[in-house]
């Protein structure tokens, strides 16, 4: 079978397909990628195929620059702002970042699934321009939510909408108040413009009550554990399929086996700390991990991104200090992980313990 892959051009929605890929490989499919420019690299080195297919005007190789690009600046300040700033921020550019110029990708998507000829589509969940060009075209399609299931929210459900807040943040009646109106414009803005582009592509069923929840009619994976999500409703529709932890193949490097080998001949404990593409820009967050770790006699492997020489400059010499490491590795020797709680994070550290017992 001919396969298209269909993913915007984050480095995070690509993790969780390689998996996938891989195996549909194995089992003589061939499979092609459509994404845009800043992920086609990586996705030739696993060696599959790729279709140019641009559809946001953000991309995201691995590590959000704070330096050059001023949304990934106000987004950071406003989630150190507050709680209710970060989920407002957010909100007033959903619809931008979601789906930009959709009505251009949902026809280049259509122009790509033409040539191609696939027999059949895996296409990310967030991708909903695309989605919209796979309504539109008819062919079998399955939408992978890449990450958490709520990312995929029910009809009647308001997306982004926290409902309450965990006892540790303060959270008055009118502040939460303030977060739904702020989630339920967006997402009444995002279906109009979602209907109004489906118009226009002639495609025209029944217009969607929540565009937010647009997904396949008939398949969608979860990269998730079926144990760790409780809400029934969705684990009873018939679409749904929990793939569990879907974990890209990794290895450690020469240096990363050298710290790991000298850290447990020393009888420290390892603690990986990985803040994601985003808050791994956020000065104040590290500092404070920083001054918290710098306590301990822990062995500490830092993802630092672009805060790289900001860390080695204040970490003890016996830790490990990069932009990248090999996370799924280094998680299976850890003892302790901190992460900023993205999907990927914690399905590795899953991953990781039920491997290591």
């Amino acid at each position: 079978m001919r396969i298209l892959v269909v993913t915007p051009d984050y480095v995070s929605h690509l993790y969780p397909l390689i998996p996938l890929a891989l195996g549909l490989r194995a089992s003589g499919h061939q499979v092609t990628f459509g994404t845009g420019p800043s992920i086609a690299q990586q996705v030739r080195r696993w060696g599959f195929g790729v279709s140019p297919l641009v559809q946001g005007y953000e991309s995201n190789q691995g590590l959000a620059d704070v330096t050059s690009n001023p949304q990934v600046a106000k987004s950071l300040q406003a989630s150190e702002e507050s709680w209710l700033a970060s989920i407002v921020d957010q909100a007033r550019n959903r619809v931008e970042g979601l789906f930009y110029d959709g009505l251009n990708v949902a026809r280049r998507t259509i122009a790509v699934v033409k040539e191609l000829r696939p027999d059949y589509v895996i296409s990310v969940q967030l991708s909903y321009g695309a989605a919209l060009g796979l309504f539109t075209w008819g062919g079998p399609f399955v939408t992978y939510v890449t990450g958490h299931p709520n990312q995929l929210p029910r009809e009647d459900a308001i997306y982004g909408d926290p409902g309450r807040m965990p006892l540790c943040f303060s959270a008055s009646s009118d502040q939460l108040r303030q977060a739904r109106y702020a989630c339920q414009l967006a997402q009444e803005t995002f279906t109009d413009e979602f209907n109004l582009a489906a118009t226009r592509l002639g495609w025209s069923p029944n217009s969607w009550a929540n565009g937010l929840a647009a997904a396949s009619p008939t398949q969608v994976y979860y990269n998730f554990p079926r144990n760790f999500d409780d809400l029934e409703s969705r684990a009873r529709d018939v679409r749904t399929t929990y793939l569990g932890p879907q974990v890209r193949p990794s290895g450690l490097t020469t240096i990363e086996k050298r710290w790991v080998s000298q850290s447990q001949s020393d009888r420290r404990r390892i603690v990986y700390v990985g803040l994601g593409s985003y808050f791994s820009n956020s000065r104040g967050t590290t500092a404070k991990l920083i001054a918290a770790l710098g306590k301990t006699d822990h062995a500490v492997a830092f993802s630092a991104g672009h805060l790289t020489d900001y860390v080695k400059s204040l970490a003890p010499s016996h830790w490990l200090v990069s932009p990248y490491l090999s996370q799924p590795s280094l998680l299976s020797s850890a003892d302790l992980a901190i992460s900023h709680g993205g999907n990927n994070s914690f399905n590795e550290a899953y991953s990781a313990i039920l491997i290591d017992g």
